[in-house]
């Protein structure tokens, strides 16, 4: 599996820290800075992270004499970075580079990409400026009949997904299926699939069902079947048993994307100003797509407002027996979708998966060890000697409440300043 990343320090944020002539042990250390542990739930004292060739190299000491770079975070709360695991990013030309602005602006650090076109991947694969890192699917595979063609292929049958899976082969990093894919399509697709060693993940298809699409391999499924009706009855928890025993003994996690499910329940109405503003600068095809969105959304039937919110109650209830039964989740907010911004979206999900039952420190796990898990990346997980320097420094400990992690003052991926929002700068350079 391949992680497509490309960062650049930014200027002026730190400023260097070496002798003429003499080779830095360490390219940049942080001191100062509490630890949050979101596995053993705590917070550590004031220690320096020094970090060398994109790992975490030490901690603690306070001499940073020896480091190209140093940042002192005064007390401040460093937090490992956070993944959105289902995004829309590569849809269409332009939205990375300024997704990927928002995304490190509030302490996304890696990204999966739920469907775009191969175009769109390689260029962001290309994208010289700070970016997260990104697991992608490129072309979504849906049925003969696509529900939206312009980033999936139609597949109708056995042949037309064993091709299909040829061509994904060694461009993306998985296989995204969908509800209209066929039943004598999926299993074929299931089987090419594994002998490429690329996973399977996304929305049930309809004539599958999740109990079978799990049997068979199904990595992760997304938004727990909401689009064709739940994959069991919330308000009959003992419909699910047999289903939750089932994801648990076959690994499949889930990605319920709640936040996506508000903002529809919702008509957009509660984030409509400020979700707007957030695109203002994105390709007119962004801020069309959610302008004839919100459009579309005015003067709804009242029924049709009454039943997406009755919907939405339900899911929230499903979510919360997901997480009374443990199975595995994926934090993931289905950022791109009309009025779902890029970057903050994904700390609205985290909220409510605290409000569906789960602790503040199980909550950021859902978006720190658990993709770390469902990746299959090798390391320590957090900020710990041999880490990936992937992290980001905050005001407030998240651990308190979840909703401090959404204010980044710096985000560091793989070792390197990707945004800076420190203020004064000259506390960088002493």
């Amino acid at each position: 599996m391949r992680f497509g990343f490309a960062l650049v320090f930014l200027p002026l944020l730190v400023s260097p820290n070496q002798a003429f002539g003499a080779e830095p042990e360490f390219d940049l250390v942080i001191q100062n800075a509490r630890i949050v542990d979101v596995v053993g739930e705590r917070v550590s004292e004031p220690v320096a992270i020094a970090v060398r060739g994109g790992r975490i190299s030490r901690i603690g000491g306070k001499d940073s004499s020896a480091a190209r770079y140093k940042i002192n975070a005064q007390g401040r709360f460093l937090l490992p970075g956070l993944w959105d695991m289902h995004v829309h990013a590569l849809w269409t030309p332009g939205i990375w580079p300024h997704a990927s602005a928002q995304f490190l602006s509030n302490c996304v650090v890696g990204v999966r990409d739920m469907g775009g076109t191969l175009d769109e991947l390689a260029r962001a694969r290309k994208f010289r400026g700070p970016a997260p890192r990104l697991v992608a699917a490129g072309p979504i595979l849906d049925g003969p009949d696509p529900v939206d063609p312009s980033v999936s292929w139609a597949i109708s049958d056995a042949g037309d997904a064993i091709r299909a899976a040829a061509r994904l082969r060694g461009k993306t990093d998985f296989v995204k299926v969908y509800t209209l894919l066929p039943a004598e399509a999926f299993r074929p697709l299931m089987a090419a699939a594994r002998r490429m060693k690329l996973d399977v993940a996304g929305h049930v298809p309809h004539e599958v069902g999740a109990l079978a699409a799990s049997a068979a391999g199904m990595r992760s499924i997304e938004h727990m079947q909401a689009e064709t009706g739940l994959y069991c009855d919330p308000d009959r928890p003992a419909t699910c048993d047999a289903l939750f025993a089932a994801f648990n003994l076959n690994g499949t996690w889930q990605t319920p994307t709640l936040i996506a499910r508000s903002v529809r329940a919702h008509h957009f109405a509660a984030s409509h100003p400020s979700a707007m503003q957030s695109v203002r600068e994105f390709p007119i095809e962004v801020r069309q797509f959610w302008e004839a969105a919100v459009k579309n959304s005015e003067g709804a039937p009242a029924d049709e407002v009454s039943r997406k919110r009755k919907d939405f109650e339900r899911e929230k209830k499903l979510a919360a027996l997901l997480i009374s039964r443990r199975v595995s989740l994926l934090a993931g907010s289905d950022a791109g979708l009309p009025l779902v911004p890029y970057g903050i979206s994904i700390h609205r999900e985290l909220e409510l998966l605290v409000t569906a039952g789960l602790t503040q420190s199980q909550a950021l796990r859902t978006a720190i060890v658990e993709p770390r898990k469902y990746l299959r990346r090798s390391g320590p997980v957090g900020i710990q000697t041999g880490a990936d320097a992937d992290f980001c420094l905050l005001d407030r400990n998240p651990l308190e409440r979840i909703d401090h992690a959404s204010a980044s003052r710096l985000t560091i991926v793989s070792g390197r300043v990707a945004f800076s929002n420190l203020d004064p700068l000259p506390e960088l350079n002493r």
